[in-house]
């Protein structure tokens, strides 16, 4: 994370041209981070520990956090899934979303997660919701206790977005 004295510091210097000092903001390279993970997938198994030790201290940190990179390291970070489920039921909505959308990536132990999947269909943040659907049709005929809260999702929820994608998650189950 860049401190504030670090970002004061390069604002300074973008301002003055002829100070030439090349700089790219933690932000950026969070999110290339995440992108390595993700192509690494499961050879990046050894960073999950630390992954999961950052995560505890960071839950809400964003699609560019260490949430983020354990899902993207997908089922090989199935030792993440107990520090992400308690993070489902976070105050804050976005550490909420990254650690559903971080179970789906992740799709193990669909006996334990498939249940906080299904709750998270009804969370008041509609990202979340929309990270649940996508979580429950990633683990396909594991989601298959699902079905009947995604057709109810399919007949009932106001939003298009929620309809299309509790489709999706049927027909991935199917």
């Amino acid at each position: 994370k860049d401190s504030a004295l670090r970002l004061k510091l390069m604002r300074f210097v973008q301002a003055h041209p002829f100070i030439r000092i090349h700089y790219i903001p933690a932000e950026t390279l969070n999110y290339r981070a995440v992108e390595w993970f993700r192509l690494l997938g499961g050879e990046a198994k050894n960073a999950v520990p630390e992954l999961i030790e950052m995560y505890k201290h960071a839950p809400g940190s964003g699609p560019a956090g260490p949430g983020a990179a354990l899902g993207a390291i997908g089922p090989a970070a199935a030792e993440a899934i107990p520090s992400l489920l308690l993070n489902v039921g976070n105050t804050n909505a976005g550490a909420r979303e990254i650690a559903v959308g971080a179970l789906g990536e992740i799709h193990c132990q669909s006996q334990v997660v498939v249940p906080v999947l299904m709750e998270a269909l009804r969370d008041p943040a509609r990202t979340v919701q929309y990270q649940a659907l996508r979580a429950l049709g990633k683990y396909g005929v594991e989601a298959r206790a699902a079905v009947p809260a995604l057709l109810e999702v399919l007949k009932e929820d106001p939003h298009p977005e929620n309809r299309m994608n509790a489709a999706w998650a049927l027909g991935r189950i199917h």
